[in-house]
Formats: structure tokens, C-alpha cells, sequence
């Protein structure tokens, strides 16, 4: 079948029809494409900044505690208790601070006494660690 020269001629207009379909409209729609999927990547990204948690600074009085060797001694953050003479034993205990100032004594599905949990050391720590806090 021999088909018109109409047909098989390649005019000005068909090499313009063929660099717009295959060339042009393909690299514009790539471009366009990666522009918008900038777009919304931008504004969908969250940034997350963690604030950091003030600390409250302690001030103690300027008052001074006579030793009996003589020597005087200062207030101490965070309690603001005297420090102990050079010379004098510090009665020795075996409770410690807990760490986030904080004991969870709530009954649990575990039948285990929690130590931290007696009224003695409860007593210790409601006097000596600022900021105690006991969950029952």
C-alpha cells in the first residue's frame, strides 16, 4: 500500500509538533513535578526543637556556723543546709536522693514490697531531697 505524499512529508509543522510532544512538554513536566514535590515536602516537614528545662537556682542566706576548732562554715545549695565542720563526723545513712526527686509506691500486679517505699525513708527524703514527690 503506498500511502499519499501528504502524509510522508515532514513539513515545518510536524518537526515543531515533534519537538513540543517529545522534547519540551516532557523536561516542562519534570520540571514542574519536581518543583511541586518541593512544595509540599517544605510544608509538611516538622521540625522538632526540644526547649530546655529551666533550672531554678537556689539562694541561701550568707549566715556562717561557728566550729568548734574555730573555723566557720556556709550555707549549701540545694538545701541550704550548713556544711559540716572540717573535724566533725557526718552521721553516715544509707538512704539516697531518687533519682526525678520521686517514688512510685502504687500497688502494682507484682507482690514485691518497694523499699523506697517505707515511712522511714519517706520521712529521710521529704527533709533532705528538695523537690520529693511520693505517688501512691
Amino acid at each position: 500500500m503506498v500511502l499519499p505524499k501528504e502524509l510522508t512529508t515532514v513539513t515545518t509543522f510536524s518537526k515543531i509538533l515533534a519537538l513540543l510532544l517529545f522534547i519540551t512538554l516532557p523536561i516542562l513536566a519534570f520540571v514542574l513535578g519536581a518543583s511541586y514535590q518541593k512544595a509540599i515536602d517544605d510544608s509538611q516537614s516538622i521540625v522538632l526543637t526540644p526547649t530546655p528545662t529551666p533550672t531554678e537556682e537556689v539562694a541561701c542566706t550568707m549566715d556562717a556556723k561557728i566550729c568548734p576548732d574555730g573555723a566557720s562554715v556556709g550555707r549549701v545549695p540545694p538545701n541550704c543546709e550548713f556544711e559540716a565542720c572540717p573535724n566533725e563526723e557526718t552521721p553516715s545513712t544509707e538512704y539516697e536522693c531518687p533519682p526525678g526527686n520521686y517514688v512510685n509506691c502504687m500497688p502494682g500486679p507484682i507482690k514485691s514490697k518497694n523499699p523506697d517505699c517505707s515511712a522511714a525513708y519517706i520521712q529521710w527524703a521529704e527533709s533532705n531531697c528538695p523537690g520529693f514527690e511520693v505517688v501512691y
